[in-house]
């Protein structure tokens, strides 16, 4: 019952920030009271899909309000946005699996373990996710797949005090992070070293 009244409550979430600079509510302050009327449907693998497809949008939602209207929001009010998704992914995970529907499903997923930044035990448990589905992939799977896990792969081994592996992983300023076996590298990200395209390329990035 939890799994189908949070992913309701995000369900709701995106409907009501396109609300949020007329009326300068609070979405977390307001979800209690608008549950959808039909919870059992939320059971459904359709219904996960539309919640993880929308993701990536209700985070740029979320951003914007942030940005343009700081006093309606907290200081840590993304984090705790960021959270909630991590526990409702928990319990999808539960009921399901790694939600790996389809490529929007999957990336919807792994947006939200990506964006997880306070909840790094997380981070690894989705990448051992994506490892386990990568060991007898579709050749689907295997187009997009390995790219969230590269981004992932990389984003846990910082998180860990290590060096990047493929190069995803760009500092405030632009600049590539250190990248194991390489020398420090100063270009920007979209200027990778010739040695590691190789490596790059196996993940489908370019």
């Amino acid at each position: 019952m939890n799994y189908i009244i949070g992913l309701t409550t995000f369900i709701f979430f995106g409907s009501i920030f396109s609300m949020q600079k007329d009326t300068g509510w609070n979405p977390l302050t307001y979800t209690t009271k608008f549950l959808a009327e039909s919870l059992l449907e939320l059971k459904s693998e359709e219904k996960t899909k539309q919640f993880l497809v929308k993701v990536p949008v209700s985070y740029a939602n979320m951003r914007e309000n942030v940005a343009v209207e700081p006093h309606h929001f907290s200081r840590n009010f993304f984090e705790r946005f960021s959270q909630q998704h991590v526990r409702l992914l928990k319990e999808i995970i539960k009921v399901h699996g790694w939600p790996n529907f389809d490529e929007q499903s999957a990336f919807g997923a792994w947006y939200i373990a990506q964006q997880a930044t306070e909840d790094p035990e997380f981070q690894e448990q989705a990448l051992l996710h994506l490892d386990e589905i990568l060991k007898n992939p579709t050749e689907c799977e295997k187009i997009y797949l390995r790219t969230q896990f590269a981004y992932l792969y990389d984003l846990v081994r910082i998180n860990n005090g290590k060096e990047q592996f493929y190069g995803t992983a760009c500092d405030e300023h632009g600049f590539i992070k250190p990248i194991e076996g390489y020398l420090p590298h100063k270009g920007g990200c979209t200027e990778i070293l010739e040695p590691i395209n190789e490596r790059r390329a196996q993940m489908g990035l370019s």
